[in-house]
C-alpha cells in the first residue's frame, strides 16, 4: 500500500485546553487543525477559540501564539 503516513505535530494548547496541530503534507501547505476539549465539535463554534489561535488556524499568522499573548 502506498498510503502516506500523516505526520501530526502538536503546536500548542490554549488556556481552555484545546490542542492545535499541524499536519505535514508533502508539496502542499501544512494543514492546521484543532482538537477541542469538548470532543463533540457540534458544541463548538470557531469564535469560542482564542482569536490568536483562530488567526493561526486560518494562516493569518505564521507563528503560533505564545501563552503570554493569550493572557491579554
Amino acid at each position: 500500500s502506498n498510503k502516506k503516513k500523516l505526520i501530526k505535530t502538536i503546536i500548542g494548547e490554549d488556556l481552555q485546553g484545546n490542542k492545535y496541530f499541524e499536519i505535514l503534507q508533502e508539496g502542499k501547505k501544512n494543514k492546521r487543525i484543532v482538537e477541542t476539549v469538548d470532543s463533540d465539535p457540534m458544541n463548538y463554534s470557531g469564535d469560542q477559540l482564542p482569536a490568536e489561535w483562530r488567526s493561526w488556524l486560518t494562516y493569518r499568522r505564521i507563528a503560533p501564539p505564545t501563552k503570554e499573548v493569550e493572557l491579554y
